[in-house]
């Protein structure tokens, strides 16, 4: 995997403050040990907007996955759906919501950042919902891309031959993968 591309996988936004106060908590969790319980008749199970799930374990989206793998989000959502998880699809995802939801037993969901344009927002969820997406998640968080000076010290550019979704949406989201092409501090 170039450096760079690794970069952009485990980096975080400016001086990384919050992801290691994020890994730090995370650290905090324990498992209690319950011993000597009955354990034959254990249901995880959850049901969520009218879904049954076997437990309530999700993949969250990762933008640009086929810079890791040749598969990207398609393989990630069949990995999901063979362990019974729900696959999110995000916005700057590599693979379409219809090749996701093909490969997927289990749901698939989109995750939308929110756009300044209410008509880009309006037409992807209506491709992504015409594509099989079970819900859409909202996320108002990037309304310019972020401080990822990591990224940006290694050289990290989304490959030109690199396509992101919405296929047919592709013309509006130039602005933002083309900054991102450009070498702009990306996502």
């Amino acid at each position: 995997m170039p450096h760079a591309v690794y970069e952009f996988i485990v980096g975080a936004a400016g001086d990384e403050i919050t992801m290691r106060d994020n890994v730090g908590a995370f650290d905090l969790l324990r498992i209690r040990p319950r011993v000597l319980r009955d354990v034959s008749k254990i249901d995880t199970s959850i049901t969520l907007f009218g879904e049954r799930l076997s437990h309530p374990i999700f993949l969250a989206p990762t933008a640009f996955q086929r810079m890791s793998h040749p598969e990207g989000e398609v393989a990630a959502a069949r990995g999901a759906g063979e362990a019974g998880a729900i696959f999110t699809l995000g916005t700057s995802g590599t693979a379409t919501i219809e090749e996701c939801v093909a490969t997927s037993p289990v749901p698939i969901w989109f995750l939308l950042y929110w756009q300044s344009d209410r008509g880009f927002n309006r037409d992807l969820v209506a491709q992504v919902a015409a594509g099989g997406a079970k819900a859409i998640c909202v996320t108002v968080d990037m309304p310019t891309l972020g401080d990822r000076r990591r990224q940006m010290r290694a050289g990290f550019k989304i490959p030109d031959a690199l396509a992101t979704i919405p296929t047919g949406l592709r013309s509006r989201t130039a602005a933002l993968s083309g900054s991102m092409r450009q070498g702009h501090v990306p996502l």
